[in-house]
């Protein structure tokens, strides 16, 4: 009978070898740690983006349908503020809560402001620019300190205070709610020492909502940004 022998001769690895073969797996694995990495930030980066377009979408919209409603005499019709950081108006009323716009005497609709379920004659609605509130000041954002960009312009002049939009019913009772994320910049974004305002009186009537937002992602030394502008025409007399 034929017997094979199954038991192997060949020689041992040497170190060189060993130490060959390790640093390759090294440099595979250092290539493998780089693209997940690569792979995590880009996903930080669009989740990111999406959520601050989609919000910053939303709120306009909702901005919008409100403002299209707004009567353009009552109370002084729309009125913005000097820096643009903040719009008032009212909208027709429902106070006795029946499903239907109040009317007057003359059978015109009651104008005023809107806060939940809680309607009143003759109060304005208010949207206020209010910025978020860092160590026990305003958060400022410079491009120029950040070394990059986050207006879009491709250049780092500008500086911002970055917050939220309030909305309140004007009567001196009603606390403000927040209407926004957190995310809104207000401020220089051309660096000629003027702040872009957020609302703008259009001649024609039309009011020209024009918002930018930004979140900073720090470990990748970059900004996510989101820009929305829109026209409004008030359809209230």
């Amino acid at each position: 009978m034929t017997r094979i022998d199954l038991t192997r001769t060949g020689r041992a690895f040497t170190m060189l070898e060993v130490m060959i073969v390790v640093s390759i797996m090294g440099v595979i694995m250092g290539f493998t740690v780089i693209a997940l990495n690569s792979a995590g930030t880009e996903t930080s980066i669009d989740t990111t983006e999406g959520a601050i377009q989609n919000t910053t979408n939303q709120f306009v919209t909702r901005l919008s349908t409100e403002l299209q409603n707004a009567s353009r005499s009552a109370g002084g019709g729309v009125r913005i503020n000097a820096t643009g950081s903040e719009i008032r108006f009212r909208v027709p009323v429902d106070v006795d809560q029946d499903g239907s716009a109040d009317l007057d005497g003359s059978g015109n609709a009651v104008f005023g402001g809107t806060l939940g379920r809680n309607h009143v004659a003759n109060k304005d609605i208010v949207y206020n620019f209010r910025p978020n509130q860092v160590g026990g000041g305003d958060e400022t954002m410079s491009e120029g300190s950040l070394g990059f960009y986050i207006s879009g312009d491709n250049a780092t002049t500008g500086t911002f205070k970055r917050g939220f939009l309030t909305r309140q019913m004007d009567d001196g009772v009603e606390l403000p709610r927040k209407a926004s994320d957190r995310w809104l910049l207000f401020g220089d974004e051309d660096g000629d020492g003027v702040e872009e305002p957020l609302f703008v009186q259009e001649a024609d009537g039309s009011i020209t909502i024009r918002f930018r937002a930004a979140d900073i992602l720090e470990r990748q030394r970059t900004s996510v940004r989101a820009f929305v502008q829109t026209r409004v025409w008030p359809h209230n007399p």
